[in-house]
């Protein structure tokens, strides 16, 4: 006993050994910096760190963004240095440069370390960091930013200039910890703080006299000193009363977070109760009555995707506008194992001018054959190019592609012209809504806003932020009261909001503004802009109801007409579930012995491979997209982090 529970002690030792060694992390546990501000507007640095590493390590990195950096030089202080700043007795390391992922600097520094402690330091210069005016020079520099990803601690700044300051010279410090201290000095100032969290700034702006900066030419000859002064003083102001105020807004925000999502959820409680008192028996022969192609457009939420063509086609069919059989397909399909072996002609057997605009638009369109004295065509004209010819010409079925893709749409818009497809058949809009939807974009705006004012943002950032979502707003309103009430247009308001809360502000305040606003978002988009017509949504549901049905194969054998199976399969064939549908059938013995007389009972697979919307020349239509791109606040130069590797 006493040996198996000493194996187990010794096991678990190792195993707690091999856990612990293969953990790897470091400290910075102390930052002095050392500047000089020069009168050619340059600045030199000296950046001493305290590493503890706990772990294996191959060296350490600095990162620096937006700034012109010359010389740099890494150092390995020895312990016993009392000026740890002189790089007499100092170790030469070295030091790599590369790029990360947005093109930012990183500086590697090569020095071996294993559970110990090491001081390093970095030398360099970084040129123009002054803005000169005609009255006044502006410093506007930040040695850590939002993308350090390590915690520094008791960290100092020491700003040296070439001169002594007086009245005029002022500096502010845009500190989102709240923690941060700055202190004028006889030629400078000095920053501390005793822990900068990873992400957090230590961006200092300095405003000056130019004579200080005698060496340096002008950059804009103009007087900016009174312009700047009362910018930094409101953004100063409002960075001094930044924590009282977000602490202020802290039970707000909660109160209205909390009303909205019981709002939320009482929304979603009268919507699951209205749905479970909907009909859900399912009725074959009335899905049967159907036009596939309205089943189509149901199916899609009142729209017509590509597959609207092969439901159109089986719509004429099945009016007995037009004649189904199985025909020869092209040889150069039969090569191919993505098309099949056979293919379906379609033959018209009506005059044209006795069918709908949409319909002789359709016909005009496909029916460019002849087949025993009547307009025809077969499917296999209008399929994509075949693997060969997309090696050997794909431009020109492309361009192809894209003429096929005009006369679609012209066939949607005659379509949607039809009153069989009217949105107001289908649905109703929902009255209150303009107005529910004026009061959460107002909310929203106000959540946004309130952040804005407290966290020191820019009076520009505001202004331009707010005309972009007044802008927004008023195109949704607009296209909302045009274009069938759709409600999906506020979300691009919604959308530029919530970036600029995640991405214009740092810190504990975002999480609880983008809860309130996501809790908006949420409300908004439970409450209906329009209501399904109750004999509309029936039908839906039914549909919907009938797929799972037949997916889960839970669908039972009530009849074996031809007709109607037939009726049947083309529901099938729209709604992508033929296969499934048949084998349901063909499972029960009487389908065997029934007559089956038409193309799509005597060959189903046919049917379900030929009419495949993707096969289509329409699917291989060129498709262009647009990108976009958020811009966010004018940052400070310099930036980026330390860290280790």
């Amino acid at each position: 006993m006493k040996k198996a529970l000493g194996s187990l002690i010794f096991f678990l030792g190792v195993f707690f050994l091999l856990a612990g060694c293969g953990d790897k992390t470091f400290t910075i546990n102390q930052v002095e910096i050392k500047t000089d501000i020069l009168a050619d507007g340059s600045m030199t640095v000296k950046e001493l760190y305290n590493y503890h590493f706990q772990g294996s390590f191959k060296g350490t990195t600095r990162s620096i963004h937006d700034a012109k950096v010359e010389n740099f030089k890494a150092y390995l202080i020895p312990s016993n240095t009392k000026d740890k700043f002189s790089t007499k007795n100092a170790i030469p390391l070295k030091t790599t440069k590369d790029k990360d992922d947005d093109d930012n600097t990183i500086y590697k520094t090569y020095t071996q370390s294993q559970n110990e402690s090491k001081q390093v330091l970095y030398t360099y210069t970084v040129k123009n960091v002054v803005k000169k005016y005609r009255d006044a020079a502006f410093i506007n520099y930040s040695f850590y930013d939002s993308e350090n990803e390590s915690d520094l601690h008791n960290v100092t700044i020491h700003y040296q200039f070439a001169q002594a300051l007086n009245e005029r010279d002022h500096a502010y410090l845009h500190d989102y910890t709240g923690k941060a201290e700055l202190q004028k000095a006889k030629k400078g100032f000095d920053y501390h703080i005793d822990t900068l969290p990873a992400g957090s700034s230590t961006e200092v702006h300095f405003l000056l006299e130019p004579s200080a900066f005698s060496e340096k030419a002008t950059d804009a000859p103009e007087n900016k000193y009174e312009a700047l002064q009362q910018k930094e003083d409101k953004l100063h102001e409002r960075l001094i009363h930044r924590s009282e105020r977000l602490e202020g807004i802290k039970q707000p925000l909660l109160v209205l977070s909390g009303v909205v999502l019981v709002l939320v959820f009482m929304a979603l409680i009268i919507k699951i109760q209205r749905r479970m008192s909907r009909r859900e028996e399912i009725v074959e022969m009335e899905i049967g009555e159907l036009d596939p192609l309205y089943v189509h457009f149901l199916d899609q939420r009142l729209a017509f995707s590509h597959g609207a063509l092969t439901a159109g086609l089986l719509s004429l069919v099945r009016r007995r506008v037009v004649r189904l059989e199985k025909a020869t397909i092209h040889e150069k399909y039969i090569k191919d194992e993505d098309f099949p072996n056979e293919t379906l002609r379609f033959t018209l057997l009506v005059d044209k001018k006795s069918l709908s605009e949409a319909d002789r638009f359709l016909v005009s369109w496909l029916f460019t054959e002849r087949y025993e004295g009547k307009p025809s065509f077969t499917l296999d004209s209008i399929y994509g190019p075949t693997e060969k010819e997309k090696e050997k010409s794909e431009k020109a079925f492309k361009k192809k592609a894209e003429r096929f893709q005009e006369k679609f749409s012209e066939w949607q818009d005659l379509l949607l012209d039809m009153p069989a497809f009217s949105r107001e058949r289908f649905k109703t809009s929902v009255r209150a809504f303009p107005i529910i939807a004026l009061l959460l974009t107002v909310v929203f705006a106000g959540v946004v806003n309130l952040l804005f004012f407290i966290d020191g943002m820019a009076i520009g950032v505001i202004v331009a932020v707010n005309i972009c979502l007044a802008i927004l707003l008023l195109a949704s309103f607009i296209v909302y009261l045009m274009v069938h009430h759709i409600k999906i247009v506020f979300y691009g308001y919604f959308f530029v909001g919530l970036i600029s809360l995640l991405f214009l502000h740092t810190g504990a305040p975002i999480a609880l503004s983008l809860l309130a606003g996501l809790a908006i978002v949420c409300l908004f988009v439970i409450i209906p802009s329009e209501r399904w017509l109750e004999e509309k949504l029936n039908e839906r549901r039914l549909l919907k109801a009938w797929k799972r049905s037949v997916k889960a194969e839970r669908l039972s054998v009530n009849f074996l007409d031809q007709e109607r199976l037939e009726d049947l399969l083309y529901i099938a064939i729209v709604l992508g579930i033929s296969e499934d549908f048949m084998a349901t059938y063909q499972k029960d013995d009487r389908y065997q012995t029934l007559e089956k007389t038409s193309p799509l009972l005597q060959n189903p697979d046919l049917m379900t491979s030929g009419m495949d919307p993707s096969l289509f020349l329409l699917m291989f239509a060129t498709s262009s997209s647009a990108t976009s791109t958020t811009s966010s606040t004018p940052t400070s130069t310099g930036g980026g982090g330390a860290g280790a590797f």
